[in-house]
């Protein structure tokens, strides 16, 4: 018994045979009978002949069963010819004329035939004889007959036999022929204009015969390979080469011929290979300069290459649907679509009379591909089909275009897409040439076509991918024409800084380079996305948009832990954060300082940015590295919207950073009301302290935000909380004299009745740990206004500071503050108070210089003549400084004219006024007390020695005539205290005078000379003979005064001069004076004592406060307040 496998094979073998005898007969010649042609004149019958060939094929072709039946390819018996022929369905002719389409059989034989039966005088019965006579011949079977029937136009009768006699088969044989029938209509209309060119390529390759190939028509050329293809039935190999070389003849043809021959070479990959696990490889020629073939791979298995292959078969099928919609349009003229054409493409001769849609697309094809239809979809826009057939296509193609160029990958499709592309243009083709990194092979086709319309938005269109090279990613791309490229080469020159940030180390338009670097291995999508975000510029917006287009890892940090959130959300650029956030960020990633893309959105006061974020979760309560949330940072600026967004999503209010600020604190620093109120219906905890003890309340009492401390009132903020170093709010606000604060305050401390022993009220009077009260502060810093309030108020106006003694009094006297003290004084404070050094308000006013302050004292019941703890008055304080301005002078004269006591107990030691004003050097003083008052003889005395002593010179000049009545004394005295020369030289060499006489209290001219520091002068009285040992009535040398002397007013030549002469070697240091016995007890023999009382106190009642001085609450310079020192650090929070 045979084998299925091979009776069949065997079937096709012999099928083969008999369909290579049945080519031998000339296709498509002229068989007439009885004048009738034969030819076909129908093509719908024509089509329907080709349908029932291909059935017939794919009975030849189809499984065989262990119970046929009868087939196409069995010969038919005598009798059966006889019911064929004697059939009355011959329906288009006459069974003469179908007889005649049969092998071997001609006219003349059946005009022999019938000649024979007439000659015989028998019954003619033609039908029998030719019946018989063809089955004599053994090339008619019965898929001869139905041929020859299809020939004679009887296709009812041939459909009859073929569906008796074929059988249905399921080999991938019959998918070919299915598939292929499929596109035949579209086929055929592609292939009729190069069909010579085609059949000679088929026959060279194999697929068609010689008669097919001299007279073809696609009908014949189907027929001949869909009958090649049938002898091999289940080798799939031979058959995938088979339709490879079908295809690729299609092909060179080019245009549409290949556009279809890409379609059905994607229909065959899908519906018969792919269940083979073959790889289709289509081999089309194109027309290049070696006439090579190009290969376009299609993996079944892989979706980017299923989607290519889509593309590629709609692409021809559309691209034929508006060619003939544009060519069976009445509604546009073809010239002007020409006009369009050569407008656009810079071509010339396609306006011409008679211009056909072939000539429009012919030049138009180049300019467009599968990847590009820019073109086709300009043409459209300018001239709009109407077709909503074609309008479907087209919209259906772009969609699969769009998803293709989204998801394909470049490394994925590289080679592919190349082989499908269209021929390179000529060498004269304006070009594009691209170098981008090697990072770009994993970006896809649609990121490719973003980065050039980026760079040429209005001349992408006109660009087309030409080639593709691996590698350093090397793109080249055709111009349309040489029109665009002088824009080309301006928008590249303008954009060219911004070419690096997209991976581009290359350019060259035209051959004229643009950029020519070297590639950036370090280049990183990540990297360029963060940098243009953190720009503001509205360019790096843009591109920013782009580079969010192109698969970037949106969870990157950079060195600073940035991400492109955490950046994005610092600008204003909301487009970029809305689509960050459509791609799945981790919302909560914090930069190297703690901080999150909320935290800066609402530091920058972007409330549409924090609205976006919101929308995805984010983690309300994270904390920085320094205790802030994101609503501190909100409160900060006083961003109200930003702040109710927040608290919309319920945070804790309460959370406190490093120092222990809440946001409440924190915008009641910053002045911002309105934040305070919102953040007051959040209910937080209004008196939550600071690491320094401070509150919110107490911040806005430092600050002077009136309207906030009402709201914290009312909100009831607690007044008598203090800071660690006994501040409430009432204290500094009076410090910091904000009058509307205090009067808020007044009223809710009016509001409680509690009082101390001595009446007043207990908050009004409370101290710090220092015992400053409210009054004490408000005189400190002269806020009159806020001290007329507290005194209104009937506080305790003599408290003393504990510990300092100091009143509110002594503290505006020493400060100068008129109108303070003017205040004061109006309340009738006990004025002649002393601190515990003995301090009153009138000395601090006259030692400080506060002429306007003594006035108001004096003119008060003020006492000018207690004394400090050191015995000095009033007097003495304004004696001490009244050479350094008019104040101190004014208060002097003042003074002298309220009859002070002039003597003065300072150190167990009585000193006169004079003399006091001696040891300042206070000239004025001087000359004012010896106008106003009656000195003594002593005094006068007292004051000259203690002024030379000083060195003071115009003292001693000014007291010279009180001193001595003789003239040649006085003269001498005079040359010593002046330093004239002259004059000393006159008084010892003409006058004769000795140079040691002695003055005033045994005062030499040596001693007053070199205690002025006149060198000359000592020069000269030391060669005059004078004695430098000599001592003064109480026991001092020269050299004795100058070391007792400060250090600065010391004249080191004559200090060096006297000891050479003396031969005594004495240390220099006014810091260590010499031993000198006194032996009385007056002022003037105790140097030491005169300086201690020339060294002048400073204004001894200091302010100090750790906590007012910090950054943290200090006033500015201007007296605007400082900005705390965690909002400076934020400014840095990027």
């Amino acid at each position: 018994m045979i084998d299925l496998c091979q009776w069949r094979a065997r079937i096709g073998s012999w099928g083969y045979h008999q369909w290579s005898k049945s080519c031998d007969y000339p296709t498509g010649t002229t068989k007439e009978l009885s004048g009738i042609s034969c030819r076909c004149t129908s093509s719908s019958t024509l089509i329907l002949s080709i349908f029932i060939s291909i059935a017939l094929l794919l009975f030849i072709s189809g499984d065989v069963e262990l119970n046929p039946g009868p087939t196409l390819t069995d010969q038919p018996t005598k009798e059966e010819l006889v019911e064929l022929l004697s059939s009355s369905k011959f329906i288009a002719g006459t069974w003469e004329q179908f007889i005649c389409y049969l092998p071997n059989v001609t006219q003349d034989f059946i005009v022999g035939i019938k000649q024979n039966a007439k000659e015989n005088e028998v019954s003619p019965n033609s039908i029998d004889a030719v019946a018989q006579h063809c089955q004599n011949i053994p090339d008619i079977t019965w898929r001869s007959i139905c041929i020859a029937l299809l020939s004679s136009n009887e296709v009812t009768l041939a459909r009859q036999i073929f569906e008796k006699h074929s059988r249905t088969s399921k080999s991938t044989c019959k998918t070919i022929k299915d598939v292929m029938r499929s596109h035949y209509c579209k086929l055929k209309e592609a292939t009729e204009n190069c069909l010579q060119k085609i059949a000679d390529k088929m026959y060279s390759e194999g697929l068609i015969n010689r008669e097919v190939r001299d007279m073809p028509t696609f009908e014949k050329i189907e027929l001949d390979f869909l009958s090649l293809i049938s002898v091999h039935i289940e080798d799939v190999s031979i058959l995938e080469e088979k339709c490879q070389l079908f295809l690729s003849c299609l092909a060179i043809a080019e245009g549409p011929a290949r556009e279809e021959a890409l379609a059905l070479a994607e229909d065959w990959q899908q519906e018969v290979f792919k269940n083979h696990h073959v790889s289709f490889t289509l081999l089309i020629y194109q027309k290049t300069k070696h006439s090579s073939a190009t290969e376009i791979e299609f993996r079944s298995d892989h979706t980017i290459s299923l989607q290519l292959q889509n593309l590629l078969k709609k692409f021809p099928g559309l691209v034929r649907d508006i060619r003939k919609f544009y060519a069976t349009s009445k509604e546009y003229d073809m010239i002007d679509v020409a006009r369009w054409i050569e407008e656009s493409y810079e071509v010339t001769g396609l306006v011409h009379d008679g211009t056909t849609v072939d000539e429009i697309f012919n030049v138009l094809q180049p300019h467009y591909n599968f990847l590009c239809i820019d073109p086709l979809s300009d043409l459209m826009e300018e001239y709009p089909i109407n077709d909503q057939n074609v309008l479907f296509k087209y919209r259906q193609y772009t969609e699969c275009l769009e998803s293709f160029t989204d998801s394909a990958k470049i490394s994925e499709v590289m080679t592919s897409i190349e082989a499908a592309l269209t021929e390179e243009g000529s060498r004269t083709d304006p070009k594009v040439v691209l170098k981008l990194s090697g990072k770009w092979t994993d970006r896809t086709i649609k990121n490719l076509q973003k980065l050039m319309e980026y760079f040429f938005p209005d001349e992408a269109k006109y660009l087309r991918i030409k080639k593709i090279r691996t590698g350093s990613l090397e793109i080249h791309f055709l111009a349309a024409s040489y029109k665009v490229i002088d824009s080309l080469l301006a928008k590249a020159q303008d954009k060219v800084k911004f070419m690096c940030h997209f991976g581009i180390f290359q350019l060259t338009i035209n051959n004229q380079t643009i950029i020519n670097g070297v590639e950036d291995v370090n280049f990183s999508f990540n990297e360029s996305l963060l940098h243009v975000i953190s720009d503001q510029d509205e360019e790096y917006k843009k591109m920013a948009l782009l580079l969010l287009q192109f698969d970037i890892n949106v969870n990157y940090r950079n060195s600073s832990g940035n991400t492109a959130l955490t950046l994005a959300s610092s600008g204003k650029h909301h487009q970029v954060v809305d689509i960050l956030l459509s791609m799945s960020p981790d919302i909560n990633i914090r930069n190297n300082k703690g901080v999150t893309a909320l935290m800066i959105a609402s530091y920058y006061g972007n409330s549409q940015i924090v609205e976006l974020l919101l929308r995805n979760g984010p983690d309300i309560n994270v904390c920085e590295f320094k205790g802030w949330t994101a609503l501190m940072f909100a409160c900060q600026d006083g961003y109200c919207d930003v702040v109710k967004l927040l608290l919309s999503e319920n945070p804790d209010v309460d959370i406190q950073n490093d120092k222990g600020e809440t946001a409440l604190f924190i915008a009641c620093d910053n002045g911002h009301c309105q934040v305070v109120e919102v953040l007051l219906h959040a209910n937080p905890d209004v008196n939550i302290a600071t690491n320094d003890g401070w509150t919110a309340l107490m911040l806005s009492c430092c600050k002077g935000y009136h309207k906030i401390v009402d709201l914290l009132l009312r909100w009831n903020a607690d007044t008598s909380n203090k800071d660690k170093e006994g501040w409430d709010s009432f204290n500094l606000a009076c410090y910091y004299g904000h009058c509307q604060v205090v009067e808020v305050l007044l009223g809710n401390v009016r509001a409680i009745d509690d009082q101390d022993n001595n009446g007043y009220n207990i908050f009004m009077n409370t101290k710090s740990k220092d015992g400053w009260t409210s009054l004490m502060l408000a005189c400190h810093n002269g806020h009159y206004q806020v001290v007329q309030l507290l005194l209104d108020a009937e506080l305790d106006i003599n408290a003393q500071v504990k510990e300092k003694g100091w009143t509110a009094l002594m503290i505006a006297c020493a400060n100068g503050h008129y109108q303070a003290v003017s205040l004061l004084l109006s309340k009738h404070p006990n004025i002649n108070t002393q601190d515990k050094n003995g301090w009153t308000a009138l000395m601090l006013a006259c030692n400080n210089g506060h002429f306007s302050v003594v006035e108001l004292l004096l003119n008060e019941d003020v006492n000018i003549n207690i004394q400090h703890s050191d015995g000095r008055t009033a007097l003495a304080f304004a004696l001490q400084k009244s050479s350094q301005t008019t104040n101190y002078l004014n208060s002097v004269e003042r003074l002298l004219n309220s009859h002070p006591n002039h003597m003065h107990q300072i150190k167990n030691f009585t000193v006169h006024s004079v003399v006091l004003a001696a040891i300042y050097c206070n000239t004025d003083a001087v000359e004012i007390i010896m106008k106003n008052c009656e000195v003594s003889q002593e005094h006068y005395t007292h004051a000259f020695v203690t002024a030379c002593y000083s060195g003071c010179s115009p003292v001693m000049n000014l007291l010279s005539d009180k001193i001595t009545s003789i003239i040649n004394e006085r003269e001498l005295l005079i040359a010593a205290v002046e330093g004239d020369l002259g004059l000393l030289v006159s008084m010892l060499f003409e006058v004769g005078m000795s140079p040691d006489t002695p003055l005033v209290g045994g005062i030499t001219p040596m001693m007053i000379a070199a205690s002025c520091g006149h060198t000359e002068i000592v020069e000269t009285l030391i060669q005059a003979g004078a004695d430098v040992n000599k001592t003064n009535d109480k026991g001092l040398t020269v050299l004795d005064i100058l070391l007792n002397k400060e250090e600065d007013f010391v004249t080191n030549s004559i200090l060096n001069l006297l000891i050479s002469t003396t031969g005594k070697v004495k240390p220099f240091s006014a810091t260590q004076p010499q031993p000198i016995s006194t032996s009385r007890g007056d002022i003037s023999s105790n140097i030491s004592l005169m300086r201690s009382i020339i060294d002048s106190e400073e204004n001894p009642i200091q302010f100090h406060s750790d906590l007012l001085k910090s950054p943290a609450h200090r006033k500015s310079e201007d007296g605007n307040e400082g900005i705390a020192e965690d909002t400076q650090n934020t400014r840095h929070i990027m």
